[in-house]
């Protein structure tokens, strides 16, 4: 079980730990955790970019991070205080910790295909998790079949892996 984050300087580092140390943070504590943004850099105001940041919320007795689209942040702390004591819906989704993970081993490559077996683990429910699939990737049209939101997530972190030293990955992990 997660232990009580209570100060600011732990909330700081859970979230470098969650999240990744290459962010500058606004936080503004409420009952229950804090209110996070990103602090946009001198570059991206200047460029006009930082309006539509989301907002996160990062609940100091569970560790929870979940993400708000961009509001105030008075109506992020009253829906998320809404939807904590009342059950009502809320426009978030969970970020950290993560929730699924997907395994990918290359199977099979031709010069104009390339296939994985795609294993999801449900890391809630393990034994709810899908049964593995295949995975057809088209490496001209990056088109694949199936071409559900898992299978999209899937070939996206296997053409990244590949625009970086023109190869297909064999075998990797991504989590969500």
């Amino acid at each position: 079980m997660q232990e009580p984050i209570t100060t600011e300087q732990q909330a700081r580092a859970y979230l470098a730990t969650a999240l990744g140390d290459n962010h500058q943070y606004r936080m503004f504590p409420f009952e229950l955790g804090w209110v996070v943004y990103h602090q946009p850099g001198d570059e991206r105001i200047s460029q006009g970019r930082y309006l539509g940041l989301t907002k996160l919320v990062l609940n100091a007795q569970t560790g929870v991070i979940l993400e708000f689209p961009s509001l105030p942040m008075d109506i992020v702390v009253e829906t998320y205080l809404s939807a904590i004591r009342e059950g009502t819906w809320m426009p978030a989704h969970q970020i950290y910790p993560y929730r699924i993970r997907v395994h990918l081993q290359l199977t099979n490559e031709e010069p104009d295909t390339v296939e994985y077996r795609i294993h999801t683990e449900v890391m809630e429910s393990p034994r709810y998790s899908p049964p593995p699939y295949q995975l057809l990737i088209d490496k001209h049209t990056l088109s694949s079949q199936p071409s559900d939101p898992m299978s999209m997530l899937a070939l996206s972190w296997a053409q990244i892996r590949n625009h970086t030293d023109g190869s297909w990955p064999t075998h990797g992990m991504l989590e969500y």
